[in-house]
Order: structure tokens, then C-alpha cells, then sequence
């Protein structure tokens, strides 16, 4: 039966990527893997720390005033860069506000649908596009998509992530490994 399942996975993996094509399942879903349809978010992104999880949302309008932020790489890990002390297991309990103005390729909101794509973020965290809520999650090392096209608008755009390190069922995520946090793997739309 394990090899059944085995062989069952590996044909459907090998005809999705024959096709150029990824489904999520949960969704219905089908994503193109054309590269020349994604754009990269990772880069430089502004960032504040919050030592506790609260954080006021005053960061979500557009027209806040960020520029007294300190610039993080995006992918990286804010204990790595010297936010907190790097702990073995959970990291501290923390937060951690992102911000970053993109730009939506021409024709892209003509028919089309627009994801948001997280391939790993350290632990839980919601994601506001221009203001407006485009979703949260809350597993560490998985990645997630999110359908932004009804949030987007032609030209600039505003993304805000807030990251926290503690959520309902975050020990799950702490294993025998250092506890970190931060927008640790790549960021796109596509």
C-alpha cells in the first residue's frame, strides 16, 4: 500500500510539472511555474521590532510615515540580524512589522487573478495589502498563497506583514532547532 501511495505521488508530481503547472488542491486552484510571470519581492524591506506582540495597525494606512524604520533583508531572520538573543526552541515572544511598495506589471489585473506567494515565514503571521486584510497563517515552514487581485491597484501597491512568534499551536513548530522568526524565504507575486 506505501508504495502504491509512493508511486501515486511521484506520477502526480511528474505531471504537474510536465505541464508547467502547480494545484493546490485545497483551492481548486491551478499556478502557472512560468518564471517570466513572477515578480521577486525579496530585497530590502522596512521593519520594525516589537519586543511584546502587540503592535498598534497605524502601520497598514499608506500614508504612514515609516521612514524613521530600520531596512532588513527579506529573506532573513531578524534574531540573526541582532533583534533578539538567538535561543535554542521557541524564540522569544515577539513581533515583527514589514513594510514594502511594489509594483504591479502592466496588464496584470486584466482577467487574471494575482496571488501573493510566502514560502516560509517564522511562525504565524497576516499579511494587508493597500490597507486591507488579504489573509494570515500560521504554520512556520510551509508556504502560502493568497489571492490579492481584488486588493491590488495599477501601478504602486503597499505590502505589510506583521510577524509574530507566538500563536495557537506554535510549539508544534519547535522542534530540536533554533527558535527563529522573521520573513525567512522568498516573497513573490506572480
Amino acid at each position: 500500500m506505501k508504495n502504491r501511495l509512493l508511486l501515486a505521488l511521484l506520477a502526480f508530481c511528474w505531471i504537474t510539472s510536465s505541464y508547467g503547472q502547480m494545484v493546490d488542491a485545497r483551492q481548486g486552484v491551478v499556478f502557472s511555474q512560468d518564471r517570466r510571470r513572477e515578480v521577486s519581492l525579496n530585497g530590502e524591506w522596512r521593519f520594525r521590532f516589537a519586543p511584546d506582540q502587540d503592535a498598534d495597525d497605524h502601520y497598514l494606512e499608506k500614508d504612514f510615515d515609516d521612514s524613521g524604520w530600520d531596512m532588513i533583508p527579506v529573506p532573513g531572520c531578524w534574531d540573526a540580524l541582532g533583534y533578539t538573543e538567538p535561543r535554542y526552541t521557541s524564540p522569544i515572544r515577539s513581533t515583527g512589522i514589514y513594510r514594502r511598495d511594489f509594483d504591479v506589471p502592466a496588464g496584470w489585473l486584466k482577467g487574471g487573478r494575482v496571488f501573493l506567494r510566502f514560502d516560509g515565514v517564522l511562525k504565524g503571521y497576516e499579511v494587508w495589502v493597500n490597507g486591507e486584510k488579504a489573509g494570515q497563517w500560521e504554520s512556520a515552514y510551509n508556504s502560502c498563497h493568497f489571492d490579492v487581485t481584488d486588493l491590488l491597484v495599477p501601478g504602486h501597491n503597499l505590502l505589510a506583514v506583521k510577524v509574530y512568534t507566538e500563536f495557537k499551536g506554535s510549539d508544534f513548530d519547535s522542534n530540536d532547532d533554533w527558535g527563529q522568526a522573521g520573513i525567512d524565504r522568498t516573497v513573490s507575486i506572480f
